[in-house]
């Protein structure tokens, strides 16, 4: 009986093991979407505790970061879009929040606006309807 057991239990472990493997091994897309979740995570929690000494270095930031985001788009949509859910869903929570003790400079406000100004149902809609608008651009409606 408890040999009986033990194998049940070694087979419901390997198994659960097995599936979890597959779920994040197997799947290449997967990882890289977690990744990119992470990032923008990571990403929203840097921008929310910025302290840049100059303006000039803020507007340097806030460039870089609009640049790489537009690149991202460019190279990955999927991963963008992954990426844009997370931090619109990070900066929301980080505002709901907020109270007179944060300060945000006048720059970050300003990025703030554009990821507060939509909740993740509006961005996948306006993904969405980006890619028709670039495929019908390029000929090609799909």
């Amino acid at each position: 009986m408890k040999r009986s057991g033990f194998v049940l239990f070694l087979l419901i472990f390997t198994f659960s093991n097995s599936i979890l493997a597959q779920n994040h091994d197997g799947n290449p897309n997967a990882k890289k979407m977690s990744f990119y979740s992470q990032l923008a995570q990571k990403d929203a929690a840097y921008e929310q505790s910025l302290v840049l000494h100059s303006e000039k270095d803020e507007l340097d930031f806030w460039k870089d970061q609009k640049r790489y985001e537009q690149d991202l788009k460019k190279s990955d949509e999927a991963a963008y879009r992954t990426y844009m859910k997370e931090k619109i869903e990070a900066y929301h929570q980080h505002f709901a929040s907020c109270s007179i003790s944060c300060y945000h400079t006048k720059q970050h406000l300003e990025k703030a606006k554009t990821y507060l100004s939509y909740s993740n149902e509006e961005n996948d809609r306006v993904m969405s309807e980006n890619r028709v608008l670039e495929n019908f651009r390029k000929g090609r409606m799909e």
